[in-house]
């Protein structure tokens, strides 16, 4: 009994020295709204998630009737810090400011992001929600997932220049062909004391990529032919295992670190309702055809928000200038202005060369929706890379900007200190994206992601610009169901 009685009166005596709000939750809310209005700072939404982790499996996806505790000092570690303030000449003119915790409790404010980032933020989290509800199909003839990823790996990427660590020298002792399982002996360019036990690549580099349509010369091709890990390091010669083996490995071969790139899941398509073009720019064996399964490069990458997963259908023109569908591609790995992809499919006997003019015809789901969280993970970075400490003498407690952004569809009332009204915006509970792909039948062409207004306003209060008419493809490619086939989800 004294036992129960001493822990309730801990939690009574914790809960008076730090106390915390309750917030349950209504229709529309999200993280990104109560930060906002409890830290006068949407970017920290995380301290938010961090406090209620067992509540919320999805940051992005929270449900009327979940209380979350709302810390009165941000949990989020990237938010907290130990310097001691910093004194400020001039006294910053339009910020946003939220409280922190320093090491000796004193209440201090940093700047928040700038209005340009916050609409930034806003724009993206409403093409997200576009996104996730747009129709999906199925593509049968798609590279499955693991196939896809042990194929990016394969495929290697374009360097100017040739960061290799050493070359195979030859075979080590006994060891009889230079494949999976056998020994090899690496000379190093230079004393590489903590190469042992790391797993490096094998690669030719050779093949020169020219992009003719703008680029130029991108520089030679990292062929990768295999795997080795080191075993043992010596005067600057080192010894190790093959692990894999593409291709034939032969000494002289390079032997450098690689980074395996990420790719996400392709199990939904959406078919890209504008016009992006695109040009082939090599292969990976110049003196080879281009069959069904063949690495090519792609003149276009993130620069151009191409993703891993998304499908190019490459167009010719036949004698009536149509364009017609002469096979497809998938992207494996984009890079900043170019990609490694693999063909998935060729009309016929048709013979693809370099330079073929490629359309972006499906765009993966899953990675699309990435690209847009990481677009929001770099601006919140960048702001809290950039946020600077101001002592709390030095400013006026600010308003709440947001408020006048945001209208409220339901009854509005002005917040308390005793029981804040939040921001509120649409949840998922109420139109779920998986009752959408069910009940509407895929069509051969996927709806574009707004159909019939040019300016829409959500139950957020936010105005919607809504893509126009003109920025529509229209462009009709003869036999592309025949080039990549398309599921019924």
């Amino acid at each position: 009994m004294k036992r129960v009685l001493s822990l309730l009166l801990l939690i009574t005596v914790a809960l008076a020295l730090f106390p915390q709000k309750v917030h349950v939750v209504k229709k529309g809310d999200t993280l990104w709204d109560l930060a906002g209005y409890y830290y006068n700072n949407p970017f920290i939404w995380r301290n938010i998630y961090n406090a209620n982790m067992d509540k919320i499996k999805d940051p992005h996806w929270i449900y009327p009737g979940q209380e979350f505790l709302i810390p009165d000092v941000p949990a989020d570690e990237t938010t907290t810090s130990t310097e001691q303030p910093v004194e400020m000449t001039t006294e910053p003119a339009e910020d946003v400011y939220v409280e922190k915790e320093t090491t000796d409790n004193a209440i201090t404010y940093t700047t928040a992001a700038d209005d340009e980032d916050i609409k930034n933020i806003k724009t993206i989290r409403e093409d997200i929600k576009k996104i996730e509800q747009q129709k999906s199909v199925k593509i049968s003839n798609a590279i499955e997932y693991a196939v896809a990823k042990s194929m990016a790996f394969k495929s290697g990427y374009i360097s100017k220049e040739n960061t290799f660590v050493g070359k195979i020298s030859g075979l080590y002792k006994e060891s009889f062909s230079m494949v999976a399982h056998e020994k090899i002996y690496i000379k190093l360019n230079g004393p590489q004391e903590d190469i042992v036990g790391k797993e490096l690549i094998i690669y030719k580099w050779s093949n020169k990529v020219n992009d003719k349509n703008g680029n130029g010369y991108m520089g030679k091709h990292v062929n990768i032919l295999g795997t080795v890990k080191v075993e043992g390091y010596e005067n600057n010669l080192a010894f190790g295992t093959i692990i894999s083996s593409y291709s034939v490995i032969s000494p002289n071969d390079f032997v450098g670190y690689y980074d395996a790139p990420f790719v996400p899941t392709n199990d939904a398509y959406l078919k890209e309702p504008e016009d992006i073009r695109a040009n082939l720019i090599g292969k990976i064996d110049p003196a080879t055809r281009i069959n069904e399964y063949t690495i090519v490069f792609v003149n276009t990458g993130k620069d151009a928000k191409v993703n891993s997963g998304d499908v190019f259908t490459v167009i010719r023109k036949d004698k009536t200038e149509k364009y017609y569908a002469a096979g497809a591609l998938q992207i494996l790995v984009p890079y900043e202005n170019y990609s490694m992809a693999t063909m998935l499919s060729i009309k016929g006997n048709a013979d693809l060369s370099t330079n073929e003019e490629l359309k972006l015809a499906y765009r993966n789901k899953n990675a699309y929706i990435m690209s847009k969280y990481s677009e929001i993970s770099n601006i919140e970075t960048k702001n809290i890379q950039n946020n600077t400490i101001i002592p709390i003498n030095n400013v006026e407690e600010p308003a709440i900007e947001m408020k006048e952004e945001i209208t409220i569809e339901e009854t509005v009332q002005q917040p308390t200190p005793t029981k804040p009204e939040p921001v509120v915006e649409k949840t998922p509970v109420q139109q779920p994206v998986v009752e959408d792909i069910i009940t509407q039948p895929v069509v051969k062409e996927a709806l574009p992601v707004i159909e019939e207004e040019t300016v829409k306003q959500d139950n957020t209060g936010f105005i919607i610009e809504e893509p126009k008419d003109t920025q529509q493809d229209t462009t009709e490619i003869i036999g592309q169901d025949e080039i990549i086939i398309i599921e019924e989800e």
